[in-house]
């Protein structure tokens, strides 16, 4: 399939192509980044494996009542998806004490939360991802009803990912997701792979964490395959 010449967006780590009015195609790079791009990396087999994650957090979401923007796989690093209207914030959901959480609370790394922690951030790596609050979401067109969807969405999406990585193994720290509207639905965009969420196995990381540790490229993709392995166990 060639799409070079139908490139609408190319970010760190994915590339956009339009195919058809209302879908898009999402390639997987084999980049790494991290400090809003300030490391990079190049990590062979990388788009590969986290299209595959992303394809089974979609799909088992899809199942769940929990809807996204995937609609099938095209090839090795390529997924069909919906296109979407996107909201210019991340949503982050925050189970384990651990990051930056640890810079704005009093709590021990490694901490369970007694509930789930959910924050929204303003999607600008010049302004560096600013925190927000209801006030600001207003401002950026975010309507009251809209962040009730959302936070409800981000909460059944903690409890079936919750579950889902329990049975895997693994322990889910924290993840980041990105919303968009689809025919005036909101819908789950992006990715969600080690590049968005933080995970633990026996309470180490295997995620991207490890390339922000200064971990070499084998025991990035070592840990990547490790995730993929353990999710298509789960649901095979």
């Amino acid at each position: 399939m060639t799409l070079e010449g139908n490139v609408v967006r190319e970010g760190k780590t994915k590339i956009l192509y339009k195919e058809k009015p209302g879908e898009l195609i999402m390639e997987f790079k084999d980049s790494i980044t991290a400090m809003n791009g300030r490391l990079k990396e190049t990590i062979p087999g990388k788009g590969e494996v986290c299209s595959k994650i992303t394809e089974i957090i979609f799909s088992h979401l899809e199942k769940n009542g929990v809807n996204t923007h995937f609609i099938s796989r095209v090839s090795e690093k390529k997924l069909r998806v919906k296109e979407l209207e996107m909201y210019p914030i991340e949503v982050v959901c925050r189970n384990i004490a651990f990051g930056s959480l640890l810079k704005r609370l009093p709590l021990r790394s490694g901490e369970e939360l007694k509930r789930p922690v959910i924050e929204f951030y303003y999607k600008s790596d010049e302004l560096g991802d600013p925190m927000l609050n209801e006030d600001h979401l207003a401002i950026l067109g975010v309507s009251e009803s809209e962040i009730k969807e959302i936070r409800g969405t981000t909460l059944k999406t903690n409890e079936l990912l919750k579950e889902l990585f329990r049975n895997a193994g693994l322990k889910l720290v924290d993840f980041k997701l990105e919303f968009g509207k689809y025919k005036s639905n909101i819908l789950i965009g992006d990715e969600f792979s080690p590049d968005n969420f933080r995970a633990w196995l026996e309470n180490r990381p295997v995620d991207k964490d490890l390339f922000r540790m200064g971990e070499g490229r084998d025991t990035v993709i070592k840990a990547y395959l490790e995730v993929l392995k353990r999710l298509e166990k789960v649901v095979n």
